[in-house]
């Protein structure tokens, strides 16, 4: 059960949310792509999760992954989905805006929340083409897009979004997804836990009272070689949060700071799984972490020698101390890891791409990072006619600094190749692996979100069709 409580300032289509449940604790964040199925693109300053006097609204919410900093992103999408079906009604009217047309199917949002696809809608579609004129685009033309609609409610029991049948257009209805998902959030939602929180002493009594000292002390132990054995990064954060949770039950200090820095290190790592790097920021704590590390590290140790090497992934000019890691006393997976990323560092100052790309995959491998997930996601690779840009505002190796005039300029510079040669394909908002990562921190860029009642999206692509020209 989550309170998502502000919007975040770094990213306006995100809420701050903090756990509000008696068995768990923490802080995240909700982005709007995880709000519901349909994607809500923009929250416009707008916190759907407040009742009409401005009372904070709970909502059960499922837990995506986590951030590098230790905070959970959250996501209603399936559970809004769920719920909505479960008052959904067989022959039931309700009003609902088409969103778009993908895969050959129109798809869109009830004013109560629910995602839905629309059975008859080539029909309606058809008649608002042929209202334009003969030549009004019959094959193309999508007028339906945008417009209200009163449907009937055909079913709701398969999962996925639900059936629909258009009765007729309804011109005078104004609907958007952030008011949609306020209406669920206000039918579903309740309001904060009002019982004061236990206190440590009352923790560490009702801990006692079900567990003897020895009891508990097992129960650590175990869960602590669960951690220790478990692949899946999500998973491991998870025990390892748990075996937390029972250290601070029992007054364990020293153990309470060895997970809690546990957990920091496994958030680095999966920002590295994730974004195929280790963060500056994190570069310099792990530095200063094997500065300050002792033997009561224990396993930790080996920790962060490997997210040392891998932060040394780029850094050609740092051999010397890759090669040390390959002896003095370093664990294999360590020894390992360092040949392999000096010689990843050794390729990547010429061509060999392709062979740089499988000792980056091995590395994965080894650190049992899949990533099939974004694989099935990825479009393809760059070649002579087409190239992936990140971002339109943030340049490559800037430390996420914006730089729109020169990053502007990199990818004109890419325009007039193509231009310059058999033309060619540019993605923006994909990575250089081919997988689509979005906009969304463009999109925040100060150019494009603080333009008053504008759309930020409408204003990104203006800006790129003046640039080009």
């Amino acid at each position: 059960r989550i309170a998502p409580y502000a919007i975040d300032p770094e990213n306006p289509n995100r809420l701050l949310c903090r756990i509000d449940d008696d068995y768990y604790e923490g802080e995240g964040l909700l982005p709007g792509g995880n709000l519901a199925p349909y994607n809500v693109k923009y929250l416009n300053g707008i916190n759907p999760f407040r009742g009409p006097n401005g009372e904070q609204l709970c909502v059960i919410a499922l837990i995506e992954g986590i951030t590098p900093d230790g905070r959970y992103i959250f996501s209603t999408k399936n559970v809004l989905q769920e719920d909505l079906k479960e008052i959904a009604k067989f022959g039931e009217q309700l009003n609902c805006l088409v969103v778009s047309h993908a895969n050959g199917g129109w798809v869109g949002f009830a004013e109560n929340g629910l995602g839905v696809f629309f059975e008859n809608a080539d029909e309606f579609n058809q008649c608002l083409c042929d209202n334009w004129g003969e030549d009004s685009g019959k094959v193309y033309g999508r007028p339906l897009i945008g417009k209200v609609v009163c449907v009937t409610l055909l079913g709701a029991a398969e999962p996925g979004l639900v059936p629909v049948e258009i009765v007729d257009i309804v011109d005078y209805v104004h609907l958007d997804q952030v008011n949609a998902v306020a209406n669920w959030a206000r039918h579903f939602g309740e309001g904060p836990d009002e019982q004061e929180a236990p206190t440590e002493e009352e923790e560490v009594f009702v801990a006692n009272s079900l567990f003897t000292a020895e009891q508990l002390d097992e129960l650590m132990l175990v869960l602590n070689h669960v951690a220790m054995s478990e692949e899946n990064l999500l998973r491991r954060f998870h025990y390892v949060s748990a075996v937390r949770l029972l250290a601070k039950l029992t007054g364990r200090e020293q153990l309470i700071a060895f997970y809690d820095k546990w957990r920091e290190l496994l958030g680095m790592l999966n920002f590295y799984a994730i974004n195929h790097r280790i963060d500056e920021a994190h570069a310099e704590q792990i530095q200063q972490y094997r500065a300050d590390s002792s033997k009561a590290d224990g396993h930790l140790l080996e920790d962060l020698d490997v997210l040392y090497v891998l932060s040394r992934i780029g850094h050609a000019d740092e051999e010397n101390r890759l090669l040390d890691c390959t002896h003095q006393g370093a664990s294999q997976l360590v020894r390992e890891l360092a040949a392999m990323v000096m010689a990843a560092n050794l390729l990547s100052r010429d061509s060999f791409s392709q062979t740089h790309k499988d000792i980056l995959e091995r590395i994965d491998e080894l650190l049992h990072i899949t990533r099939e997930g974004q694989e099935k996601k990825s479009i393809g690779r760059e070649g002579i006619k087409t190239e992936f840009k990140t971002s339109l505002v943030f340049p490559p190796n800037n430390g996420m600094k914006p730089d729109i005039e020169k990053q502007t300029h990199n990818v004109l510079r890419t325009l007039s190749a193509f231009f310059n040669t058999q033309g060619g394909t540019l993605y923006l908002g994909v990575n250089d692996h081919g997988i689509p990562v979005g906009i969304d921190n463009d999109l925040a860029y100060y150019k494009f979100s603080n333009i008053g009642t504008k759309d930020p999206y409408d204003e990104y692509e203006r800006y790129i069709r003046i640039a080009v020209r």
